[in-house]
């Protein structure tokens, strides 16, 4: 028995990132009386998205990767992990320095720093849709599934339960060994 991954949802979920991200843009093209009104639940749909995207590709990709010790297997995967911590951190200094009154006081400045990390977001699933989805699809479905205990470390069942954002943080937390922990929800 090989492990599947999903690809393809990670892939929608990627789709539902950029569409997300463009709602919040557009928000921005605005005038500010007329834009700014969305800004707080676009903003938290955006960090729900992300969040829940992370989850997945943390058991779909990135826990399977590092229980197996494959992931030096991917030439690119240090750099993305990398530039997947520091857009983390770019996006929370976002969120941190601007809050909805600081996005009153400079609509405009919201905006353009808003598209930075939007090119930066883009540019990182582009490389994943690349250079990691199609590599550790590959890898990942030649091995077999990590065992400890005669446990799997990880039970594809999950994905299919409708609270699955829940059920995969749970997944993912049971590790204590997985370094990909998923952060709190940006808002």
């Amino acid at each position: 028995m090989t492990l599947q991954i999903n690809i393809g949802l990670l892939k929608q979920q990627h789709m539902t990132i950029r569409a997300t991200t463009d709602d919040l843009l557009a928000l921005t093209d605005l005038q500010f009386d007329q834009g700014f009104p969305g800004v707080t639940n676009a903003r938290l749909k955006l960090a729900k998205v992300i969040a829940d995207h992370l989850a997945t590709e943390t058991v779909e990709i990135h826990e399977p990767l590092q229980a197996r010790g494959k992931a030096d297997d991917i030439p690119a995967y240090a750099e993305i992990v990398s530039r997947i911590r520091e857009l983390r951190v770019m996006f929370s200094c976002h969120i941190a320095k601007w809050s909805l009154a600081a996005i009153r006081k400079d609509w405009a400045g919201y905006g353009r720093s808003l598209r930075e990390i939007a090119v930066e977001l883009a540019d990182i699933l582009d490389r994943e849709e690349r250079d990691l989805f199609p590599v550790a699809q590959t890898i990942l479905t030649k091995v077999e599934p990590a065992r400890r205990s005669n446990t799997l470390l990880f039970d594809p069942s999950l994905l299919s339960q409708s609270s699955s954002r829940r059920r995969l943080v749970s997944a993912v937390e049971r590790y204590s060994e997985n370094p990909w922990k998923p952060q709190p929800s940006l808002g």
